[in-house]
């Protein structure tokens, strides 16, 4: 994190597209503090577009004329920086001092001239302008495919949800092998905890018992597998009554495995849920849990809303799901991605939990499962920290950069103090219920500050 952002208020940090807008600083820091005395020079940069060329210096890098400098004063302590944002993208705020009237003393008695420069040089950072359709809405970080204790995790659904707020989530499903009611035992548990976090119903759809079909759905209101376990006699002749459509699959085999997760995606729908296609390549037994047939049809049908691009495998399996993905995605076959972490246990950052995470684009938490199916959704591989990738359309991909780079930092810190408050709580500690209300409000006070709203 950029020590400056540590040293000073600035907001907000995103801004309306198009727009005259108004960004505030104020130094925290003693040794940052604005003078109302003296002029600031403001530079400020366009990362995208919006230069031309200085006379005769077309086509040459140092000489587009790509940079504006404006000169402000601070009120009280405050420097308030109007200036007209063009068009979306990332752009550079630099201040410097235009005086050297305020180098401190010390600097001049022992010749410290390293604190001199740092003084006039001053400082910059980023903010971000979007147009209207995506300033309306706000970035929510979530998983769509966590297990608990309920199938084959390691940890109650209670501690996996504290557990995932410490690591700033915003939302979530609990979506277990077989069953819906964990997810819904969460929801019931957190009801009246004053967390942001968000809870959507979900499970990983089996209709046959250890079966190969693997499909998350998440936010239905009943289970796809107590419809399966109900009656699987009832649901087989179901899904042969679907074989039997599907008379330009030749091989019996595949035509019946694709009759199943037409199926599951049938049935999901009238839940009222979303269907998710899960990890193609998974490998057990030295095999690929899909063949290769079936992937390609239930890609070319769209048998799923959503498709895990990334999720809770090892990098070469998750490229090659990502490669999948590309191969099938042309513009009427397009479906949108997310990337989820398969996680069984929820304790620290491994090659699960915390790998890969979604962000949603949204207006609030509540609309996150629309908002996925309109392609508001970036896929985030988290699996090295220090090595991330982004995916998605181009446009979110590069504002979700700049949020990685310089929003989400805080705002994970605040969601840790929460998140602990949360955990010892579930736990059976006293006394944290309104410290979990104090914290949560420090994210939501973060949240206003840097989006300005």
């Amino acid at each position: 994190m950029n020590e400056h952002l540590q040293k000073y208020s600035i907001t907000p940090r995103v801004v309306k597209a198009d727009a005259v807008q108004t960004v505030k600083i104020c130094g925290l820091d003693e040794s940052y503090q604005f003078h109302d005395d003296i002029d600031y020079l403001v530079k400020i940069t366009p990362l995208n577009d919006g230069w031309g060329y200085f006379e005769d210096k077309e086509f040459v890098m140092r000489g587009r004329d790509n940079s504006e400098t404006i000169t402000c004063r601070s009120e009280n302590g405050v420097l308030s920086i109007e200036y007209y944002f063009k068009g979306e993208g990332e752009w550079t705020i630099h201040i410097a001092p235009g005086s050297d009237k305020h180098i401190p003393e010390e600097n001049k008695k022992y010749g410290w001239v390293w604190r001199t420069n740092s003084y006039m040089n001053g400082f910059g950072f980023k903010i971000y302008s979007l147009k209207e359709d995506l300033y309306k809405k706000k970035p929510f970080k979530g998983d769509l495919h966590v297990h608990t204790w309920h199938s084959d995790g390691s940890i109650g659904t209670k501690t996996v949800v504290a557990q995932y707020r410490r690591f700033g989530f915003d939302f979530m499903t609990i979506s277990d092998h077989n069953k819906m009611q964990p997810s819904l035992d969460a929801i019931e548990a957190y009801k009246d905890i004053d967390t942001a976090i968000k809870i959507f119903p979900g499970e990983e759809v089996h209709p046959v018992p250890s079966g190969i079909f693997h499909v998350v759905n998440f936010g239905g209101k009943a289970s796809v597998n107590a419809r399966a376990q109900a009656d699987f006699a009832k649901a087989d002749a179901e899904v042969d009554a679907i074989a039997k459509t599907l008379t330009d699959i030749e091989d019996p085999l595949t035509r019946k495995e694709v009759a199943w997760f037409q199926w599951i995606h049938e049935a999901i729908h009238e839940t009222g849920g979303i269907s998710i296609y899960a990890h193609p390549y998974w490998t057990v037994f030295d095999s690929y849990v899909v063949r290769q047939p079936v992937n390609d049809e239930v890609m070319k049908r769209k048998l799923m809303d959503v498709y895990e691009f990334y999720g809770g495998n090892p990098p070469k399996i998750n490229k090659m799901q990502a490669q999948l993905y590309y191969q099938y995605a042309s513009s009427e076959n397009k479906v949108p991605i997310v990337a989820s972490s398969d996680s069984h246990s929820a304790f620290a950052h491994d090659e699960n939990f915390d790998a890969m995470w979604t962000i949603v684009f949204a207006e609030d938490v509540e609309k996150v499962p629309e908002s996925i199916l309109e392609n508001g959704s970036v896929a985030v591989d988290n699996l090295d920290p220090k090595n991330r990738n982004v995916y998605g359309e181009l446009r979110l991909v590069k504002y979700t950069w700049f949020l990685l780079e310089n929003y989400y930092f805080m705002h994970d810190e605040l969601c840790n103090a929460a998140g602990q408050a949360i955990l010892r709580h579930v736990l059976g500690h006293e006394g944290q219920e309104q410290l979990i209300g104090m914290l949560e409000a420090e994210v939501k006070k973060y949240n206003e500050t840097f989006f300005g709203k």
